[in-house]
């Protein structure tokens, strides 16, 4: 299963001219520990894309972090866009 998380811009608040600039795909890719009750330790691959001005995403990164499902999902968001440039 795939988190996804763009990140856009809305020049002068003009809805109509939203455009995506950057997207997090966040892949869970393996369970690292299963306590049960949903205290799950899972590692997950970041991709960090940008898209350019034709519309076309290119990876720039690609990280793993690891992540208790019980702390939420913004917090894995926010453990993802910390291991940006990391790599």
């Amino acid at each position: 299963m795939t988190l996804r998380c763009d990140i856009s811009i809305v020049p002068y608040g003009y809805e109509e001219h939203q455009r995506t600039i950057s997207r997090l795909n966040i892949h869970n890719i393996g369970t690292l520990e299963d306590l049960g009750f949903g205290n799950v330790t899972c590692r997950y691959q970041v991709e960090h894309l940008q898209q350019d001005l034709d519309g076309e995403f290119t990876k720039v990164s690609d990280t793993e972090v690891e992540h208790n499902r019980k702390e939420g999902a913004e917090t894995l968001v926010r453990k993802a866009l910390e291991s940006l440039g990391k790599d």
